[in-house]
């Protein structure tokens, strides 16, 4: 059996990509909490994508997909993102690293596994840590439980080559070189991480930033206009009270705080006051806690399944300009604060 059992998981966050790549940095004896690592990340955003794969559910996410990549780049470690097409080489690669003591990150397809049972999207990370030659059978890390799970090797290589992930390469996984890693990060390092997302944030694309958010709610009021102004079947009535119900999970789901990952980059912002003294980060940190309590609280508004369809979109009606005016005061202060 190979396993490697100098490994440590430690579950801190529902992200899977950031809890991936924290525990391999780690292992690597590079230790750095989720908030340092998401902020050098660039990884605040908000985007939205009016369908995904095999649905018709609008989808909105609040971290960059390039978080954890552009983290890599920022502080010097070189990440190679591989595909092997033949799935017994690349059931053979992750064996060999095994055998090298080299734990791997890889790609999967949340639908396929079977120890996750609640999914609002399909996009999954874990990291590869052992294999039974036996059984057949890989340990894997996730965020849904302290210790190794091991599953069968037949269905590991299934959710890599899940059909509905067209969005990422097939039998994707990743490997970290760290011989360049920069062990000190200067200050100017950290205000251009700041500076990158608020220019995302400012962004002018349609379903990107501030823009996307404003777009966002306008598409969702047309939406809502429809739905008041006609008989709907019940098919669309039902289509209509899942839209609402899977915006609130997602925002819920997206990691541990629900805050749609607005309560890491405050904790970002906390945490480099501490270590300059600098009240700017401070200010803007608290000014960043109480977008995070808006967004908190309209995940759990809309994933409430016994609140009707009516005060859902009422709510959001409501509650989304103000996050909107909030969120955009905040970025074009803070980056103007920062020049």
């Amino acid at each position: 059996m190979l396993k490697i059992n100098n490994y440590v998981h430690k579950r801190i966050s529902g992200d899977a990509r950031l809890q991936a790549f924290r525990d391999i940095l780690e292992f690597n004896n590079i230790n750095l909490s989720i908030n340092i690592f998401f902020g050098l990340g660039e990884g605040l955003i908000f985007k939205f994508m009016s369908c995904y794969p095999d649905t018709n559910i609008t989808t909105i996410i609040g971290k960059n997909i390039e978080t954890e990549q552009i983290f890599c780049r920022n502080v010097g470690i070189n990440i190679e993102e591989h595909e092997e097409t033949n799935t017994h080489k690349s059931k053979m690669m992750l064996i060999n690293r095994l055998k090298n003591n080299i734990p791997t990150i890889i790609d999967v397809d949340k639908k396929e596994l079977e120890h996750i049972s609640n999914y609002t999207n399909t996009i999954h990370s874990v990291v590869v840590v052992g294999y039974d030659e036996k059984e057949d059978k890989f340990a894997i890390t996730d965020t849904v439980s302290d210790d190794p799970i091991w599953i069968e090797a037949k269905k590991i290589e299934k959710a890599r080559n899940s059909n509905s992930c067209t969005f990422f390469p097939k039998n994707k996984w990743y490997n970290l070189d760290f011989s360049n890693y920069k062990s000190h990060i200067v200050l100017n390092s950290y205000y251009s991480s700041i500076k990158s997302v608020c220019l995302s944030m400012k962004s002018r694309l349609y379903n990107t930033g501030i823009n996307g958010m404003k777009n966002f709610y306008e598409e969702f009021k047309k939406t809502y206009d429809f739905f008041q102004n006609n008989d709907l079947d019940e098919g669309l009535r039902r289509s209509f009270s899942s839209n609402l119900l899977d915006i609130g999970i997602q925002i819920k789901d997206s990691e541990y705080s629900n805050s749609f990952y607005r309560d890491i980059y405050s904790a970002y912002l906390q945490r480099l006051y501490l270590f300059t003294d600098i009240e700017l980060f401070n200010k803007y940190s608290i000014k960043c806690i109480k977008i995070a309590s808006m967004w908190r609280k309209l995940g759990d508004y809309l994933s409430s399944e016994k609140t009707s369809i009516i005060s859902k979109a009422t709510y959001f009606l409501n509650v989304f300009p103000d996050i909107i005016t909030m969120e955009e005061e905040f970025f074009t202060n803070l980056y103007e604060n920062l020049n």
